[in-house]
């Protein structure tokens, strides 16, 4: 049995009402993201209802999306893709909200956020972090018109 499988029996066995899966330091591939889900679900059920990943390697939207199809519907992200652990050297920060929010709205949800406003917001944590790196690929390539174009058809 896998860790995430025995930690998720012994949560439930604790009186758990909810299971998050957490990739803290970014390693996990999307197929083995799918296999983790899946296993999990078979002893915890509907009980996993949460994801957090880290984007240390850059596969944090994809197992996102793994998660998303796999019925998932919270996820943990931050603006910026600040955040980290101390506890796992070298995991960076966590999915970055702007690019979830696009990912999601680009293959049809709704998420009843702006996307040009939430870009904006980033603009506060760089007047309270001077300095500090800002991640994320949507706002340093901007939003493709495109996307515009295909939300005004809907």
């Amino acid at each position: 049995m896998t860790t995430s499988a025995t930690s998720a029996r012994q949560a439930l066995e604790a009186g758990a009402d909810v299971l998050a899966l957490g990739g803290t330091t970014g390693q996990a591939t999307p197929r083995q993201m799918g296999e983790i889900i899946d296993l999990v679900r078979c002893i915890a059920g509907g009980k996993l209802r949460s994801v957090h990943f880290h984007d240390t390697r850059g596969l944090g939207i994809a197992n996102t999306l793994i998660a998303l199809q796999r019925g998932i519907r919270e996820m943990d992200s931050s603006l910026a893709g600040f955040g980290g652990c101390p506890h796992a050297p070298g995991a960076t920060g966590n999915v970055n909200t702007e690019d979830l929010v696009f990912m999601l709205q680009s293959v049809g949800y709704e998420t009843g956020i702006n996307i040009e406003k939430l870009i904006a917001s980033r603009s506060v944590l760089e007047q309270a972090l001077p300095g500090e790196p800002l991640y994320g690929y949507l706002a340093r390539t901007g939003v493709p018109s495109q996307f515009h174009a295909s939300k005004a058809a809907r």
